[in-house]
């Protein structure tokens, strides 16, 4: 069962977080490690036009913004119907002063997982196994393919295990183990406990992301969270800066012997196959699943 939670986890918007580097590193400028990463995420947070105010036109252009944001970060594309619905969802919650916190925030993810992995289908399961195995392609090395026998949970390496062992937990599951209460409310601490963690990760980067509360969202930015835990994407680096990120790991994995890794053009950073980390978002972040998260942010904001 414990070993289990750590699927259920990532699967349900919550999986185990990678925590910021707290080592100093001083360079020329003085700058330590930890305060160049949370510039890193000032400089991904600055791409998205998140609304700050009950200002009309901000709220009718940032769904097109987030979504632009999430698209070529992983490929996942938001539909017109689910923007409209966020766009409204955010005006709402704006004339009602209305957030999730992350206490709720947590509840809601963890419900959704609960709903969602009974209704997988088996190509579904084989999918996701698929995506957590790594990123992959036709010139892959033989040492890179040989990794790819284990699923990979986090980007950080956690939650290790051989992909067709995964696959047949995941079937059983889908076939009532999800149905445990004591492990959904194992899942539900757990889920809280990264969601504070990214959370707060996040005010000390960007104090004014969360416009001075401590952790209430609006529902733009609750499904900016729920994508970031889900893809594994801290939100670091904008554009620019994460092409180059991508084209170092190309020279990296290029300089051992004579092999060539494969280069990451036309590669999403993150999502299925993504190239610095692969994650079945496309399945967990799919339109019904958007419209369900809209829903029940929308009714559970106070």
């Amino acid at each position: 069962m414990k070993r289990w939670l750590s699927f259920a986890f990532g699967f349900c918007f919550c999986a185990l977080i990678v925590g910021v580097l707290a080592w100093k590193a001083t360079n020329s400028s003085g700058i330590t490690t930890t305060e160049e990463y949370y510039q890193k995420i000032r400089n991904g947070l600055a791409e998205i036009n998140l609304p700050k105010s009950n200002d009309q036109n901000l709220i009718n252009a940032a769904p097109d913004s987030l979504s632009n944001f999430i698209h070529y970060r992983s490929g996942v594309q938001i539909s017109t119907a689910n923007k409209n619905a966020l766009r409204s969802a955010e005006q709402n919650a704006w004339n009602d002063s209305k957030r999730v916190d992350a206490a709720t925030l947590a509840q809601i993810m963890t419900d959704m997982a609960v709903e969602r992995i009974p209704t997988l289908s088996d190509s579904e399961i084989t999918a996701i196994t698929e995506s957590l195995r790594g990123f992959n392609a036709p010139d892959l090395p033989e040492s890179f393919q040989r990794g790819r026998l284990m699923v990979k949970l986090r980007a950080s390496g956690q939650g290790r295990m051989p992909a067709n062992e995964f696959s047949q937990e995941l079937t059983k599951m889908r076939n009532g183990d999800i149905q445990n209460k004591v492990a959904q409310n194992l899942i539900y601490v757990s889920v809280s406990n990264e969601v504070n963690r990214r959370i707060d990760t996040i005010r000390k980067a960007d104090p004014e992301f969360f416009g001075g509360t401590q952790s209430e969202m609006t529902p733009m930015q609750a499904l900016l969270l729920a994508y970031s835990v889900v893809a594994d994407d801290d939100l670091a680096f904008n554009r620019v800066e994460l092409e180059q990120r991508m084209q170092n790991q190309y020279r990296l994995g290029s300089q051992s012997g004579n092999r060539t890794f494969p280069a990451p053009n036309g590669h999403k950073a993150y999502g299925d196959n993504g190239y610095r980390y692969s994650a079945p978002v496309s399945i967990i972040l799919n339109d019904a699943s958007v419209a369900r998260f809209l829903t029940l942010v929308q009714e559970r904001g106070r």
